[in-house]
């Protein structure tokens, strides 16, 4: 009897540990075809299957001592047997998670295709209440604003509801919307990215209130593959190795949708990466930065508005103004950027003094807080009640990415990659190839003891009213750039890119600016001049029809030379109007010489009628205390 059992003991103990090899070889090889994991850890992956089948080896057929052998065999042989399933299930779980991580990464890395959106919109009183009811109207189009994908749109309207629209093509978009307003049109046919440009037009800001959508067409973009920007001696040559040194375009979408669509680009930051320095520095460049648009025809135009025509236009627009080859993009929109936070568990933002929210609600208080993504995701688009505005947003983005990496580095986190990376289907797009992330992943995986060096910079800039290359005639606010600051951003770029270890002191832009401009290449730049169009200067983006109060506090000590706004609140605007500003024969004193925006100095704009210093059609702007600014004017020594 007992040598019966003994034998059924030894032949399920030898089908257990067989079923166990198995399992293991089935797992190396799975394993071994997983881009993502480095050849180290699959060599640790073996030795310790080996061992463990070593160990359940000598449970199951070694014999103890005669005496006590059949009682002490059994229970060895079963817990040997025990050992051996659970062996088997646990290589087999982390086969299966390990693939479904490969096989997710591949997922992002494959071409994605975004969604332009194009409406049909009528008059928010318009009797039409669906796309039949409008087969007779006639639509207001304008090609100058992705006229190659409009007409997709018009034929996609086609075919979806056998209606052949009547369209009548103007000039711009803001005179198809006229056309529209005025009544000689029914209808207008638009991309929906471009409201946000009206958004920033004091007469149009008002379009969402207007009008409403009759219809909407998607049309799939498929995102263009990623071309250098540049070709610049000072650059160091940059390979198509992640593992080698490149720069990120890290572009945040200004959607909520769980696809990405075309739309402006709210966040532009570039993510410089040394991987074999573990070096890190981002570099923020404001929304309104006033920067050569390559979509049209490198005319003048707000960065944000580049990304209307593209990722990679950002990128090459980009990579123009610091002389760089931006080599990657990484784009996530709102509700992806709160599904990471959330996923990742939150993350720890420390702050100096209290952040208050538009409604003057507190959001931080001074000190580390964790938030989650929906705190994350106000506390990166804050800029109004910021002392340095837009500048301050740039930086507090910065924060928010460091933080993010900080967390998604931690051990508790990396185990939950796949769930995390899964939760972002559809919000987060990159160009970077599956090989290449693997490389990245291999690399870190190699080396996780070394803490990665992350540090941040941000551009700057003074604000101004000017055209831009998306609204024709229409003038915007913007920020006009520096060039010293561009340039000691171009060296720290470079800085990186070469191998050099930044420190905190580095990246102190009183410091870079300086060390740029003894630098014999950074320092030999010159200040562009641009000329306002308008010499009331308002933030588009601060404009609230039920508050009329502005609030403008800039640095009036700039590296810039801007001239700088000292804590005015302009209030009672009205747009009919220049009196109620500085200009014109109303009011106004100011130290400086110039004309027009050349730097308003402590006064209330209570007198009337002081005079500038200086002369008659131009002057130059030196109160910022930095390099001078040219504008133009049409008064002769007063007001402006």
């Amino acid at each position: 009897m007992n040598n019966s059992k003994n034998r059924s003991f030894t032949i399920l103990s030898v089908i257990t540990l067989i079923m166990l090899i198995v399992v293991e070889v089935l797992s190396v090889l799975s394993v071994s075809k997983v881009g993502i994991l480095p050849t180290n850890y699959l060599i640790m992956l073996i030795a310790l299957m080996v061992v463990v089948t070593l160990i359940i080896a000598l449970l199951m057929f070694i014999p103890g001592k005669k005496r006590k052998r059949n009682a002490v065999y059994t229970i060895r042989r079963t817990i040997g047997i025990m050992l051996t399933v659970v062996a088997a299930v646990v290589f087999l779980i982390g086969t299966q998670m390990l693939t479904k991580l490969d096989n997710t990464v591949k997922d992002i890395a494959a071409p994605k295709t975004a969604t332009s959106k194009f409406a049909v919109y009528v008059m928010e009183n318009d009797s039409a209440k669906e796309i039949t009811d409008a087969a007779a109207y006639t639509f207001a189009v304008s090609d100058s604003f992705d006229g190659e994908n409009l007409q997709k749109a018009i034929t996609a309207l086609q075919q979806e509801t056998s209606i052949v629209p009547q369209t009548v093509n103007n000039e711009t978009v803001f005179e198809a919307v006229d056309a529209l307003y005025t009544g000689q049109v029914n209808g207008m046919i638009m991309s929906e990215a471009y409201v946000s440009v009206l958004d920033d037009m004091e007469d149009y800001a008002d379009f969402n209130n207007k009008t409403r959508i009759l219809y909407e067409i998607p049309i799939e973009i498929e995102q263009q593959e990623t071309t250098p920007s540049v070709d610049t001696p000072e650059t160091p040559a940059l390979t198509s190795s992640i593992t080698e040194p490149f720069i990120l375009y890290l572009s945040g979408s200004d959607t909520r949708e769980k696809t990405l669509e075309v739309s402006r680009s709210d966040t532009n930051i570039l993510f410089v990466c040394n991987p074999q320095t573990k070096e890190i520095l981002l570099v923020n460049t404001p929304r309104d930065y006033y920067v050569e648009n390559p979509a049209k025809g490198n005319g003048y135009d707000k960065l944000t508005h580049c990304g209307l025509y593209g990722l990679t236009n950002s990128m090459q627009a980009l990579g123009t103004l610091y002389g760089v080859d931006v080599n990657h993009y990484m784009q996530i929109n709102f509700t992806g950027f709160e599904t990471l936070v959330d996923a990742i568990g939150g993350i720890d933002i420390t702050v100096d003094e209290t952040i208050y929210t538009n409604e003057g609600n507190v959001l931080l208080e001074p000190g580390t807080t964790t938030i989650d993504g929906a705190h994350a995701l106000l506390f990166s688009r804050l800029r109004k009640t910021l002392a340095d505005g837009d500048n301050d947003r740039g930086r507090n983005q910065m924060k928010v990415i460091k933080a993010i990496i900080d967390k998604a580095s931690a051990a508790n986190v990396i185990s939950n990659y796949n769930d995390i990376l899964a939760s972002l289907q559809g919000m987060f797009d990159t160009s970077i190839s599956y090989d290449q992330i693997a490389e990245f992943i291999k690399l870190i995986l190699q080396d996780t003891g070394t803490p990665w060096n992350i540090n941040s910079y941000s551009v700057t800039g003074e604000g101004g009213m000017n055209v831009t290359a998306s609204t024709g005639s229409q003038s915007l606010y913007v920020t006009y750039p520096d060039a010293y600051a561009v340039s000691s951003a171009s060296m720290l770029i470079n800085q990186v890119l070469s191998g050099t270890k930044l420190t905190e002191a580095d990246v102190v832009p009183e410091t870079a600016i300086a060390r740029a401009k003894e630098d014999p290449v950074y320092g030999n730049v010159e200040q562009k001049t641009f000329v306002n169009t308008e010499s009331t200067i308002v933030k588009e983006d601060d404009v609230d029809e039920n508050d009329i109060t502005y609030d403008y506090n800039y640095d009036n000590s700039g590296n810039s030379g801007s001239s700088g706004y000292n804590n005015y609140d302009y209030n009672d605007y009205d747009s009919d109007s220049e009196s109620d500003y500085s200009g014109g024969s109303s009011s106004g004193s100011s130290s400086g010489s110039g004309s027009e925006s050349s730097g308003y100095s402590e006064s209330d704009y209570s007198g009337g009628n002081e005079e500038y210093s200086g002369g008659s059609d131009t002057g130059t702007d030196t109160s910022g205390g930095g390099d001078d600014i040219t504008y133009s004017s049409e008064t002769s020594g007063e007001g402006y």
